[in-house]
């Protein structure tokens, strides 16, 4: 069923690294909402608050930054795969 030098496993590996990159795609879409939602909140709460407002929109922003690692190792992990056999292909859908 599998070709010579490809294990079953490649296709699971393949699945998740497509799955990998699908969640870091809604990452990077959820987080600028987050952003977005801090910068209204910075007009409307007391000046005490905007330290902490900031500080939630810095870590959104690294989260930004997280989500792009995670969807280039998902992608290069895929290549890899892909590498190894054509059939790959048929395993990530």
């Amino acid at each position: 069923m599998f070709p010579s030098g490809y294990r079953r496993s490649d296709c699971n590996e393949g699945k998740r690294a497509k799955l990998i990159e699908e969640i870091s795609y809604q990452l990077t879409d959820v987080i600028p909402i987050i952003s977005g939602r801090v910068e209204i909140l910075n007009e409307r709460v007391p000046g005490i608050f905007v330290e902490d407002l900031q500080a939630i929109r810095k870590a959104a922003m690294k989260g930004v930054e997280f989500s792009k690692q995670l969807r280039l190792a998902a992608l290069a992990c895929r290549r890899e795969l892909g590498g190894m056999h054509d059939s790959v292909g048929k395993c990530l859908g």
